[in-house]
């Protein structure tokens, strides 16, 4: 399978995943020159006029190091564990924050943190009955009645040289956010809102890999094509250890971007699911490099239809 990847010929926008076992040690404490490093790269995109969107998890991560008896919710409030989480959550929340916004002051730019649910981008917010099916059966990415105000935040902070949004979803407020909906579904919802040109998924892990193979460079599996099944894996890790997504999730999500996309505006988002420890990973992507996991829908990318005016941000047309 030959790759489409070409490098970056004009500023795009660009959606980067960072998921908790990504920035994280073995030891499950954030690994700051691992995060250092990818936001001195995120800066770099910024320099050359990139227009960048931060997703992030980690906070319940980092609130799980707080030294705190939850023992003491058990018989006092209904639900302990999503109370717990909650809990952790809101205080990994600023603490994570801090370590960004110290990390991309170091370059001249302001870390803006954005708290996300699901009610943001669908109309009765709960992702369930009204989403219909989609490439992957049930629409993880489909958005029936987008908020107002977060579309004309997007509109505006995208047009500041020195600002990076920084998204996580609200854990606090949104308790069913907990279960079904994760930052891998929060990053294919942005990227669809802002109409991205790539969505960058960095994990702990080296790619996509084949069934029953180890996470070795020589297994990962370079071009995904969601119309070939012969590039399709058997079988993936399934759920990440530490955090809610895996490798499942981020394959379904990729399918919705790279087939629906397709068909709203021609223009289908480039995915990628690279290794978060990969020196340079962000650079080398956009260069058009080997690096990870390059997802698309070959037959849809080889017969672009027409793209539509692009009605959510006109101002971000190049």
């Amino acid at each position: 399978m030959v790759s489409h990847q070409k490098p970056a010929q004009k500023t795009e926008t660009v959606v980067i995943k960072i998921g908790t076992a990504a920035l994280q040690k073995r030891d499950g404490i954030l690994d700051e020159d691992l995060l250092g490093n990818l936001v001195s790269e995120m800066s770099d995109l910024k320099r050359n006029g990139h227009r960048v969107i931060l997703v992030t998890s980690g906070a319940i991560g980092m609130g799980k190091t707080a030294e705190i008896d939850l023992g003491l919710l058990e018989g006092k409030v209904s639900d302990p564990e999503t109370v717990g989480k909650q809990i952790q959550a809101s205080i990994g929340q600023p603490s994570l924050m801090n370590v960004y916004s110290g990390l991309f002051l170091r370059h001249g730019i302001y870390a803006a943190q954005v708290l996300t649910e699901k009610a943001h981008f669908t109309d009765n917010g709960n992702g369930g009955e009204n989403h219909g099916t989609g490439p992957t059966g049930a629409a993880l990415l489909r958005m029936d009645k987008l908020n107002p105000n977060i579309v004309n935040y997007f509109k505006g902070v995208l047009l500041l040289p020195n600002v990076v949004p920084i998204v996580n979803e609200n854990d606090t407020a949104a308790i069913a956010e907990l279960g079904p909906m994760d930052n891998d579904q929060i990053a294919g919802l942005v990227a669809v809102m802002v109409e991205a040109d790539r969505c960058i998924f960095l994990s702990s892990g080296a790619g996509v890999c084949r069934t029953g193979e180890d996470l070795s460079e020589k297994q990962v599996i370079r071009v995904v094509d969601f119309d070939d099944p012969s590039t399709l894996p058997e079988k993936t890790d399934g759920q990440s250890a530490s955090g809610r997504g895996g490798m499942d999730r981020k394959l379904q999500i990729a399918e919705e971007l790279t087939k629906t996309i397709n068909e709203i505006t021609g223009e289908p988002i480039k995915v990628y699911i690279a290794p978060s420890r990969e020196p340079g990973v962000i650079g080398k992507i956009m260069r058009g490099e080997p690096v990870g996991t390059e997802l698309l829908s070959g037959k849809k990318a080889s017969r672009p239809t027409e793209p539509k005016a692009k009605k959510n941000f006109p101002a971000l047309v190049a």
